[in-house]
């Protein structure tokens, strides 16, 4: 079988477990790339009826269908359809304003699961697509019952947990004074578990453990990854889950709200990508809104910057004390 088809076959798996009884799904993409037609194949196998649309090329605005009048119905490009599942390509771009989470909890209030998927497209040199798709394929086609298991370890460590302690830099490890500190309460997610209790969403590739926190519980120093590369980090003070410049100015307006940790031994660490926060031993900070993710502080919109590659947490307590994984 090939990377795609292997893909498909994940994809179509982790459907399943999302939604166990087959309905009507709309497959929304772009390009004519052959994982969507194997994946909707798939999907049929497994008893579903598959709508696929296409988006322009030059579309790079996003929004999830809108809920029809009925329950288990969405508008889209003029239609009104029958739908119990979205899975829509690389949702992540283009219109700021469009498909935050008050739009997501409107699809999912009327019956509707939504699976968004990262997945290249648009890229003008051939050579550097085909070694993109291949890395995102390997990632997609992670065998799903392992990565549940890995996600679940972690995440029962982090229960047990009182405090989460992040260092940066080669001596990371001996640097006790320079770590981010977490405090409690924080409730813990993984991909499956945050479907199953806040919302029927995925993103694929899966890989993804994390915790809704409070901003006031997180203080201290912290770097962020701006994009590849040692030159590209960027370093901040937190103070009650804001960050602040080197000369006191606010550098962002929105708080801290999570800390995630990347499961997916498949997933290369992409920093600007989605990979960057599922490949195994990476870790990411969200600002924002994180009521849709076990939290309670409400925004309109929700992002996450990833951490260098030499971050490293570790689980403080009497059950936990223990480096994470």
């Amino acid at each position: 079988m090939s990377g795609a088809g292997r893909a498909a076959e994940a994809m179509a798996a982790a459907i399943a477990l999302l939604r166990p009884a087959p309905g009507r799904a709309l497959l929304v993409t772009r390009g004519d790339d052959p994982l969507w037609m194997l994946l909707a194949d798939a999907c049929r196998r497994l008893g579903w009826q598959v709508a696929h649309r296409t988006l322009d090329d030059g579309d790079r605005e996003w929004a999830p269908p809108a809920p029809g009048e009925r329950a288990g119905q969405v508008r889209f490009q003029g239609e009104l359809l029958p739908c119990d599942l979205v899975v829509h390509h690389d949702p992540f771009g283009g219109d700021p304003h469009g498909g935050g989470p008050a739009d997501l909890e409107r699809l999912c209030g009327n019956g509707t699961a939504f699976v968004c998927v990262d997945y290249p497209h648009g890229l003008a040199d051939p050579a550097l697509r085909a070694a993109l798709t291949e890395v995102y394929l390997r990632a997609l086609a992670t065998p799903l019952d392992a990565l549940r298991e890995r996600a679940d370890r972690l995440a029962r460590r982090l229960d047990a947990a009182d405090a989460l302690e992040i260092r940066f830099g080669s001596d990371a490890e001996a640097d006790t004074d320079r770590a981010l500190r977490v405090g409690r309460p924080w409730s813990v997610r993984t991909d499956f578990g945050s479907a199953a209790t806040d919302l029927p969403v995925l993103q694929l590739p899966l890989g993804e453990v994390w915790i809704a926190c409070r901003p006031d519980s997180v203080q201290g120093p912290l770097t962020v990854q701006d994009g590849p590369g040692e030159d590209r980090s960027r370093r901040y003070t937190v103070e009650d889950g804001r960050l602040v410049e080197a000369d006191g100015r606010p550098a962002d307006l929105r708080p801290i709200v999570e800390i995630g940790f990347g499961v997916n031994p498949d997933a290369r660490w992409i920093p600007t990508t989605a990979l960057g926060e599922k490949a195994a031993d990476s870790l990411h900070i969200g600002f924002g809104d994180n009521t849709l993710i076990g939290g309670d502080v409400a925004d309109d919109v929700h992002y996450d910057l990833p951490l260098p590659r030499t971050a490293r947490a570790r689980l403080v307590g009497a059950a936990a004390e223990a480096t994470a994984p």
